[in-house]
């Protein structure tokens, strides 16, 4: 950790929350990243280049997708850099017409998707929320938009944004051995699948996926990881303060005072 401390009091978007955190944690990050590889191909000549960049949560278009696997479809399909939009060849040193493409190149153990489910009008405003219906499969094989063979990801965890742009609240599922738990503020409960599908896709009033969590399925070891002391101590302390917040402004308290 760079030592900055986060307010939590302040509400802050959930993607770009989780990023700080995240970029703090350096003891962990390793889990979380992966790398994207953009690859240029010439189109009418022999020429090849690629540009690998690392993510730690991975931006995925929702806007007139009906789905997860076309979303990476999208992702990954090839689009031609021709006319005024053409790559430089530093060998030839000419402007040469080529094909651009993404792909996985690095898949983390633990995939983190966020789903763009807010229309950008610059870079200061935030237009409507998009929330059609967005299939998301529980099992998820991302080999065919890699360079390579990876196994399966299982969904394990989803933020859900209830609400508008404007106006928004998060809730919280997560898969534990006995199923699905809902988490909404201090309050807890299993769910069903069939009702946590209804939660994830959206199209409802009751809100919609906007942060995804997979686990790569994979018997192979992690890297063995030492989580610093005091980022442990730091976590212990901020729990410990939101307890005596929620304690502090329940019901309970303020009837028995």
């Amino acid at each position: 950790s760079d030592g900055t401390k986060v307010d939590i009091a302040i509400p802050q978007d959930a993607a770009e929350f989780l990023q700080i955190i995240i970029n703090k944690m350096h003891d962990v990050e390793e889990l979380f990243c992966g790398s994207i590889v953009d690859i240029y191909e010439g189109i009418f000549v022999d020429f090849k280049t690629e540009n690998e960049e690392l993510f730690t949560i991975l931006d995925l278009d929702v806007q007139n997708i009906p789905s997860l696997y076309n979303s990476f479809e999208i992702f990954s399909q090839s689009v031609d850099l021709t006319g005024s939009n053409q790559l430089f060849d530093e060998k030839s040193g000419e402007k040469i017409d080529v094909k651009k493409y993404s792909k996985i190149k690095k898949a983390p153990p633990f995939l983190i998707i966020h789903l763009k489910r807010f229309e950008s009008l610059d870079l200061e405003r935030i237009g409507t929320k998009i929330d059609d219906i967005f299939e998301i499969p529980f099992e998820f094989d991302i080999s065919p938009f890699s360079t390579q063979q990876f196994p399966i990801y299982r969904l394990t965890g989803v933020i859900i944004h209830c609400g508008t742009s404007i106006d928004g609240h998060y809730i919280c599922l997560s898969l534990t051995k006995k199923g699905w738990i809902k988490i909404d503020d201090v309050n807890s409960s299993f769910i069903d699948q069939k009702d946590a599908i209804k939660l994830i896709e959206g199209g409802t009033n009751q809100g919609s996926a906007y942060i995804l969590f997979f686990t790569m399925d994979n018997d192979a070891i992690y890297p063995e990881l030492e989580i610093n002391p005091g980022l442990l101590e730091y976590a212990e302390k901020m729990n410990q303060m939101n307890n005596q917040k929620r304690l502090f402004c329940s019901i309970n308290y303020f009837n028995i005072i």
